[in-house]
């Protein structure tokens, strides 16, 4: 597991969680600074941590998945499918600009 793309993940969930680096290592009970350094890509976390962190930040299965690196293709056709399925009323209404990226930035689809 490379160490810059697990932090760089983290800090991804943490941000989208609203959860200060300080908050996370409360919560899970690691030592002060140690999510900085996992961030950063200096140190790599234990199972034990990631898990801890999973849990607290509250990531579905396949969050965790991504998290973990298990999951690193990119969506399938079905998935893309259900996504512009979902979006299709919010984006056929006026005056909004929308727009569906892939996993790669690639566009899917467009208001």
């Amino acid at each position: 597991m490379n160490p810059d793309i697990v932090g760089q993940r983290i800090k991804y969930f943490s941000k989208r969680a609203g959860i200060s680096q300080l908050d996370l290592e409360v919560n899970i009970e690691a030592s002060h600074g140690s999510i900085s350094r996992i961030e950063k890509g200096i140190t790599n976390p234990s199972k034990e941590s990631l898990l801890k962190i999973t849990q607290e930040l509250n990531l579905n299965k396949l969050e965790k998945d991504y998290l973990f690196g298990d999951t690193i293709k990119p969506a399938s056709t079905e998935e893309i499918s259900k996504v512009v399925e979902y979006m299709k009323d919010y984006m056929s209404k006026k005056n909004i600009l929308a727009y569906i990226l892939d996993d790669r930035s690639r566009f899917i689809d467009i208001s």
